[in-house]
């Protein structure tokens, strides 16, 4: 189904198990994309992150905590959707000072420009959205040098399942010249992350 040599010996059921619960809420990523992000929050010191696709707010409920503990963090959810957001996930992001908006993306350049010229160090603009490929194709122009653009459902193996990311979904930040792919998180996480690295 999926070629070991991509993930070694670790188990299917650790890279593939979507649908975790942590905070008794739905995170649609697995326990090893969850880490993976977390890892990339730290390594790359991101100052801000943003999650075009909220759900109910499982996984932004993880992301956002950092804000109580790390002043310089701001975690931004977009979601089209209010009905589905937990009330409890809302409440805790104002507490935090974190900001969830809701609304259509594609239609709310401006906030978007302006959250990631505002913010104090690199951004992660996380895509997870109901169109992926158009999420990444209309905002990694906004990216700033350092800030990285990625996103969740990367998934060729099974083509055409409806949402599934391919290789040529991405071939307009592979060949990029100002863009670096981070290295690991397109085979072995299923999540293409690409760091801007030059503006023309």
């Amino acid at each position: 189904m999926y070629p070991r040599e991509r993930y070694g010996n670790t188990p299917d059921s650790v890279i593939f198990r979507f649908g975790i619960y942590p905070y008794k809420m739905k995170i649609l990523q697995s326990w090893l994309q969850v880490g993976a992000i977390f890892d990339l929050i730290e390594t790359e010191q991101i100052k801000t992150f943003i999650e075009v696709g909220v759900y109910e707010g499982g996984f932004g409920s993880l992301v956002s905590a950092k804000s109580f503990y790390d002043k310089e963090f701001r975690y931004f959810g977009i979601e089209i959707d209010s009905s589905v957001v937990n009330i409890d996930f809302i409440d805790q992001c104002r507490k935090a000072g974190n900001l969830i908006f809701f609304g259509d993306v594609f239609d709310n350049f401006t906030l978007m420009r302006k959250i990631i010229s505002e913010s104090k160090g690199p951004v992660l603009l996380f895509c997870d959205g109901g169109d992926k490929v158009k999420e990444m194709k209309t905002f990694y122009s906004f990216m700033r040098i350092g800030d990285i653009i990625m996103c969740h459902d990367y998934m060729p193996e099974l083509t055409p399942a409806i949402g599934s990311v391919l290789d040529t979904d991405i071939e307009f930040l592979t060949f990029n010249d100002n863009f670096d792919e981070v290295s690991g998180y397109r085979w072995k996480y299923r999540m293409p992350a690409f760091r801007c690295i030059a503006k023309q």
